[in-house]
């Protein structure tokens, strides 16, 4: 079995996730690969997000809570933020570019560590170009608004307190 594994440098949680999963299939026998979706589409991009995540979590936290808490609930602050998701929009006009890695790396299943790149696999889905199993693993500890937006993904894992 080929896995590709999609993740997202915004901290280190995601990629730890990735490293964590790719192990136990690695140790079963599966070939794996693991890339960062906006390495791959825009190094520029990837920069921006992954240091706007520092930034803000480190030195602002206050103004990333905010963030979160707007994205959990678009209609509560003064402004309506539900219609405004610029990841969405640059996500679907890569969503082809992204095409070509999977050509690439012809896997039989996808993981997405982070939302973000779920959001790419869900607009390929959509579009009926991706066809093959695709699964989101969650790494936060609640499920924020934004994996409610990936519709087309199989699966959506996440952890369990038992």
């Amino acid at each position: 079995m080929k896995v590709l594994i999609l993740s997202v440098t915004a901290g280190y949680g995601h990629h730890a996730a990735a490293r964590a999963v790719s192990d136990q299939l690695l140790a079963r026998g599966a070939e794996v690969k693991t890339i960062d979706v906006y390495q791959v589409l825009s190094p520029a991009v990837k920069q921006a997000i992954d240091k706007g995540y520092r930034l803000t979590a480190r030195r602002t936290p206050a103004l990333y809570r905010k963030g979160y808490g707007l994205a959990e609930h678009p209609h509560s602050g003064w402004i309506d933020t539900s219609g405004i998701n610029m990841i969405q929009l640059f996500n679907k006009l890569n969503a082809a570019k992204f095409q070509r890695v999977l050509r690439d790396f012809p896997a039989d299943l996808l993981l997405c560590t982070h939302v973000f790149a779920a959001q790419l696999v869900n607009e390929m889905k959509k579009r009926g170009v991706l066809t093959i199993p695709a699964w989101g693993i969650v790494t936060d500890y609640t499920l924020h608004p934004y994996w409610e937006d990936v519709p087309c993904l199989d699966w959506i894992v996440t952890a369990a307190n038992c």
